[in-house]
């Protein structure tokens, strides 16, 4: 009994901290996800994927919503981009059901270190994005978008995660947003796409040990709306940085674990 109340305390303090990174930052909450959900809540890698799908996708919308009532939110970037990844992302969670647990793991274990190189670089330069306005080139790079776009719906559909790290500097660059915008439309279109990451992740699932899973999306939804609040006032740069070293670590410990013959 003591374990149990344990593991779940555990959880929604790990719902917490994944959702107000992802509120915080316009991404990155997602690759703390999954392994919290494996290695806190007990989930099986594709039920944690599913979960995770859940919890992502409530926590963008919190944020969005927060965002939106500031005024940052752009829906004319959302809406086209989200369709083009909400497509992607069905079949994504389709071909995600057929790789094996560990492989499943491994692939995410790298992403995760690739999320903490492409963090590292984008806090050094988040000052002079955010201070540019769009050039006309960056406005006319659609074709960029729409491959972001494919590539975050295939990554969300088979990994479970956001791909918030790839849509904030398209955004940023494609459609000529300042960063504070980019990260709350980042979250908009998070939300919808995971909307449709969940339908393919879970046609074929055995459903979902809810009472394990619930916990963790509840507190990660309360930590999404906390950090967007708290977004506009800390210094993302130096968020981003920190995430960095996090991300990192969740990436070189799982391969460690999931690597080991």
């Amino acid at each position: 009994m003591e374990s149990d109340a344990l593991r779940l305390a555990a959880t929604i303090l790990a719902g917490l901290v994944t959702g107000g990174v992802l509120g915080l930052t316009g991404a990155g909450g997602s690759i703390l996800t999954l392994p919290a959900l494996v290695g806190v809540a007990g989930l099986a890698p594709h039920q944690a994927v599913a979960a995770s799908l859940l919890s992502v996708g409530g926590s963008a919308a919190a944020g969005a919503a927060a965002h939106a009532r500031d005024g940052r939110l752009r829906w004319r970037a959302v809406l086209p981009f989200a369709a083009i990844a909400g497509l992607a992302a069905i079949g994504g969670g389709r071909v995600g059901r057929l790789v094996p647990a560990r492989g499943l793991m491994i692939a995410f274990g790298a992403l995760a270190l690739f999320i903490g190189w492409r963090m590292h670089r984008r806090s050094a330069t988040d000052g002079a994005g955010a201070a540019a306005p769009a050039a006309p080139a960056a406005r006319a790079s659609r074709s960029r978008l729409v491959l972001t776009a494919l590539a975050v719906g295939l990554l969300s559909g088979v990994l479970g995660v956001g791909g918030g790290f790839l849509i904030v500097p398209a955004l940023v660059a494609a459609v000529g947003l300042a960063l504070p915008e980019a990260i709350a439309t980042s979250l908009g279109v998070i939300a919808l796409n995971c909307a449709g990451a969940l339908l393919g992740a879970l046609s074929g699932l055995d459903g979902l040990p809810w009472g394990r899973a619930l916990p963790f999306v509840l507190a990660s939804i309360l930590g999404s709306r906390a950090g967007a609040t708290l977004g506009g006032r800390w210094p993302v740069a130096r968020l981003r940085s920190a995430f960095s070293v996090l991300a990192f670590a969740v990436g070189a410990g799982t391969l460690a674990v999931y690597l080991r013959p």
